[in-house]
């Protein structure tokens, strides 16, 4: 299987977030695990100081999959996935949706995610997303 997150020409990030999903649905839970998704943002506040060689994309990735929940709504996951990004020092991502957000969703992400949102196809499911 071929990795979901790439760093494209314009050193953008392509985050498939219904490919995540499908990989919080199956991911087994520990004891931890179920702590740290009760409190995600001690897990977001902590940054690594540690250097590896590690791309962003896929630091993004794994962070993700510690922080963001199946059980939080969408629009909460992809506000804590904008603070994830801004931890790893990255200024914009291409966010890939299985369906397309509320106008009022889009806002609000923009307003607590810090960031600005444009819809690259005509049916929502791919935005851009720049960092403020």
């Amino acid at each position: 299987m071929e990795t979901v997150l790439n760093t494209s020409e314009q050193e953008l990030i392509i985050f498939d977030y219904t490919h995540f999903l499908s990989l919080l649905c199956h991911q087994k839970w520990t004891f931890i695990d179920f702590i740290q998704s009760l409190v995600p943002s001690f897990e977001m506040n902590i940054k690594s100081n540690i250097s590896s060689p590690t791309s962003p994309a896929e630091k993004l990735h794994k962070e993700a999959l510690k922080v963001l929940s199946s059980s939080a709504s969408d629009t909460q996951n992809i506000i804590r996935l904008l603070f994830l990004s801004r931890n790893e020092d990255i200024q914009g991502l291409v966010l890939l949706l299985p369906f397309a957000l509320e106008p009022e969703q889009v806002k609000l992400i923009e307003r607590k995610g810090k960031c600005k949102i444009e819809k690259q196809n005509d049916n929502g499911e791919r935005l851009l997303i720049t960092l403020e």
